[in-house]
């Protein structure tokens, strides 16, 4: 599971709940996210994923996320974006930039 919060041109202020099934053997994720925006509207996406151990304890993490659509703004938004990030896997503590493009559907 993973939580976070940043900042984005479509969303400004946001939160990220997003849950995972990593296989520990190849580094390889899946999993749905809803991010939600500073008014309270929500996209949800499909994600696929990959991590690689840097050096111990540092995990760097692609994750693609693939929008399936949402609510109120974002009721039929599509699009892609993908979230380059490092994570402590002792801690838990993850930093990371996200890129991508939203299309709003109207």
């Amino acid at each position: 599971h993973l939580d976070g919060t940043g900042n984005a041109t479509h969303l400004g202020q946001f939160t990220l709940s997003a849950d995972f099934t990593v296989i520990m053997s190849t580094g390889n994720a899946t999993g749905t996210a809803t991010w939600t925006a500073a008014n309270g509207d929500q996209l949800r996406a499909i994600v696929a994923g990959h991590g690689d151990i840097v050096e111990f304890p540092t995990v760097t993490i692609t994750e693609t996320h693939t929008i399936t659509g949402g609510t109120g703004r974002f009721a039929n938004a599509s699009g892609i974006m993908t979230i380059e990030r490092s994570a402590n896997i002792l801690t838990g503590a993850s930093t990371g930039s996200l890129s991508g493009t939203i299309s709003l559907g109207h």
